[in-house]
């Protein structure tokens, strides 16, 4: 969820602002502090908007590092000075709330956004939220099953689906989206109970293609 937000801010700032006004920093080790500095601070081409991207926020052993310490005794520097026309997105999974940079964003943020998914139910939530009109129900239903709930690889799949469909039917899913194995093996055992033959061979055929 958090990749899918940060790809959609930087195709729509790219529409608006063109691709030379967006900087996206995804491994701040890679960095030094005279390439934030200047990324942060520098104004845009023509007097635009700018967005800087930073895939990163403390987390875990990442605190242990003095390299990264550092960068963030510089980020905490610059932050106060970014210019009103560049907009800087932190994106990141599992940050250290109890960290002294969370909290200092948190103080200066015009916005904090989480995303959080407890469950299956979640993603079909979102999932019908996202493909509105595109997708039905029991197709949502049917793939997040296949995919045992895992949203990045259920919204891969439709994207997929979608670049050749208009609308997605059940049926759809189940004749051009494999199971997972965990999946397959489960549906193989049920239909095993349940004297399916044309079922189970089938998916032992599947199980067999995907795996050793």
């Amino acid at each position: 969820l958090i990749r899918e937000k940060t790809r959609k801010w930087k195709n729509l700032f790219i529409e608006k602002h063109w691709e030379f006004n967006l900087v996206h920093i995804k491994t701040i080790e890679e960095v030094d502090g005279n390439f934030l500095s200047e990324n942060l601070l520098a104004q845009s081409f023509f007097a635009g908007k700018k967005l800087i991207i930073i895939d990163w926020l403390p987390a875990g052993t990442t605190n242990k590092s003095k390299d990264v310490a550092a960068k963030q005794e510089i980020l905490m520097k610059l932050l106060d000075k970014v210019p009103s026309d560049n907009i800087v997105l932190f994106s990141a999974s599992w940050p250290d709330k109890r960290s002294k940079f969370y909290k200092y964003l948190v103080k200066i943020s015009d916005k904090i956004e989480e995303f959080n998914t407890a469950s299956d139910d979640d993603v079909v939530t979102h999932l019908s939220k996202t493909y509105n009109g595109q997708i039905s129900r029991w197709a949502i239903n049917t793939l997040v099953r296949y995919k045992w709930g895992n949203m990045e690889k259920s919204m891969r799949e439709l994207e997929k689906l979608l670049i050749t469909q208009d609308f997605i039917e059940e049926i759809t899913i189940k004749d051009h989206i494999s199971p997972e194995l965990d999946e397959s093996i489960f549906t193989l055992i049920d239909n095993l109970m349940n004297l399916r033959s044309k079922e189970l061979f089938e998916g032992i055929e599947t199980i067999l293609e995907k795996s050793n």
